[in-house]
């Protein structure tokens, strides 16, 4: 059996109200708005099931997107959110059309930032769960593109012309503009884009310049969001993948010893892996074993240390580890989500939290 993407287990889990099939008398807009706002947040994935679903409405969607343009409220843009999610997740072609309508109603909003600090939080909010859920759904490019569009709302990052006017406060925007970058150095990103069946190589080599250089332009995005406390963790561990992948293995477990025991499960989990393939690299078998034993132990269920283990313990001689780890590995559940997928969709793993924000927002 096929393992369920980490994108198809988390919109199951955000969609959890819909049907097998289309309502019998369908409710207009207006409808599915007010019963929105009243609490019924799973009324859009339960009316808009099939293509003649979304057809049926798109035109009074896009028209009450015209009608709001400088005069919405947060559950406004909290019901068109849903409305694109829900679009996303059972594809719609419009989806993203309506995506990027909502984002130019969000910035649009009358007063300027800096001047309602409730409003700047929504817009963040509104910001973060968009860009994660393209990063999930449809990948770095339409992230990229939608972070492109909001460039003059977040404070410059290196390279970027010196900012004129008032910026949202916003470090987990910023982390994501530099974990875009890293996502398009991914083999499976680059091979994609280049329509090449070659697969690339994880690590790059010394003649690969172009991916060397998009490397080191994402270790200088992430060190410039280093500082902020809330991305301080996940920018030292990514910075240290980016590392070992251009062989520079002392530096980065130099960033991998400046993650705290208080970083995010997920966070604290990758920086294990990635402590066990640099001391890997270094020809510390032990010490990365111990390390891939630590990702283990922090999540049970993943597949990728006990893989790693596997391996690792029957290069060393280790049969009998060996055949354990490659149990376990071969034992995990078909349904659990293995943090490592995550490390490679952005904020996507977060999306459930930003979406309950936005559904409790209330005009």
């Amino acid at each position: 059996m096929a393992r369920l993407s980490t994108a198809t287990l988390l919109f199951a889990a955000l969609l959890t109200a819909a049907p097998v099939g289309a309502a019998d008398d369908p409710p207009s807009i207006d409808q599915l708005y007010l019963a929105f706002i009243k609490g019924d947040t799973g009324i859009v994935a339960r009316s808009l099931v099939t293509p003649d679903d979304f057809a049926r409405v798109r035109a009074d969607l896009f028209k009450a997107v015209g009608l709001r343009q400088g005069d919405w409220r947060p559950t406004h843009e909290a019901f068109l959110f849903e409305v694109a999610m829900t679009g996303l997740a059972r594809h719609w072609p419009d989806a993203r059309m309506l995506l990027d309508a909502s984002r130019r109603l969000m910035v649009g909003r009358r007063d300027a930032i800096g001047t309602r600090p409730e409003m700047d939080r929504f817009e963040i909010t509104f910001h973060e769960a968009a860009v994660a859920l393209l990063a999930g759904a449809a990948g770095a490019g339409a992230a990229q593109g939608y972070l492109d569009a909001i460039t003059t709302r977040l404070p410059p990052l290196p390279g970027d012309a010196p900012a004129t006017t008032p910026r949202l406060d916003a470090p987990r925007l910023l982390l994501m503009r530099a974990v875009v970058q890293e996502m398009t150095t991914m083999p499976f990103a680059r091979a994609a884009v280049a329509r090449d069946p070659a697969p690339y190589l994880w690590m790059a080599a010394p003649r690969d310049r172009e991916l060397r250089q998009a490397l080191e332009r994402a270790i200088v995005l992430f060190d410039a969001t280093a500082a902020a406390p809330a991305t301080a963790d996940e920018a030292r561990v990514r910075t240290a993948c980016v590392l070992v992948r251009l062989g520079r293995v002392p530096e980065a477990i130099a960033r991998l010893d400046r993650v705290s025991i208080g970083a995010e499960p997920a966070v604290r989990y990758w920086a294990a892996l990635v402590r066990g393939r640099a001391l890997d690299a270094q020809g510390d078998s032990a010490g990365a074993i111990a390390a891939y034993e630590q990702a283990a132990a922090l999540q049970p269920q993943a597949q990728t240390p006990a893989a790693a283990l596997a391996a690792l313990c029957l290069r060393t001689g280790d049969r009998d580890r060996a055949l354990h780890w490659a149990e376990v590995a071969r034992a995990t559940p078909e349904s659990a989500i293995d943090p490592w997928w995550q490390y490679f969709t952005g904020d996507f793993r977060l999306l459930a939290g930003f979406v309950q924000d936005l559904r409790e927002a209330r005009p």
